[in-house]
């Protein structure tokens, strides 16, 4: 019962942190604070959608295996993503 609350709560915390990253872009760029920001609101969001992913194991589980996989793709994707705007942005400096 903990888990699941711990998993909805890191459903609510990984999109508000990642939110919150665009308040810090600097000339049109993310910097190193909001690329981080990007990076480290992966953590919560995924660990919240792997509990669903559990969930969904159950009923359909070559869905929810497709589903997982592109679940990774995108948390790689999107921590890359983060950490390439505040790397671009340092090396600016």
């Amino acid at each position: 019962m903990i888990v699941r609350r711990l998993q909805a709560v890191a459903l609510f915390l990984g999109p508000v942190t990642f939110a919150a990253s665009p308040f810090f872009w600097n000339d049109g760029h993310y910097g190193v604070t909001g690329g981080m920001l990007i990076a480290l609101s992966m953590v919560p969001w995924v660990y919240g959608f792997l509990g669903e992913y559990d969930r969904l194991r159950e009923h359909m589980p070559t869905l929810s295996g497709l589903w997982l996989l592109v679940l990774l793709a995108g948390m790689f994707g999107s921590i890359s993503f983060g950490l390439q705007g505040s790397s671009r942005r340092h090396s600016e400096w």
